[in-house]
């Protein structure tokens, strides 16, 4: 079987602060990683990103829940939409 990963995530976390920065990238083969958007804010309200892409859309909403980064996601893709949630990182310092 073959998987095809089409989003990528970058995030930067500020303890001191409170924030988070998450860069979302789009990567489709056979052309070069493209930035869809970044968002900054509170590492408790959560950090949301909404793109329009060409051929991908959606909106990306990240928040802590019980010491996890989650995220939220709502992807259109071809005509074709998936939405869901995903446990990413453990965050025992928050």
């Amino acid at each position: 079987m073959t998987s095809i990963s089409l989003a990528q995530v970058e995030a930067c976390f500020d303890i001191s602060s409170g924030s988070i920065s998450i860069y979302l990238y789009v990567k489709i083969p056979f052309f070069p990683k493209q930035k869809l958007g970044c968002a900054t804010g509170s590492i408790t309200e959560g950090v949301s990103i909404g793109f329009d892409w060409k051929i991908v859309s959606g909106k990306f909403t990240f928040t802590i829940k019980d010491k996890w980064l989650w995220l939220h996601y709502e992807v259109k893709v071809l005509g074709k939409t998936w939405s869901g949630d995903l446990k990413l990182i453990p965050l025992p310092f928050i």
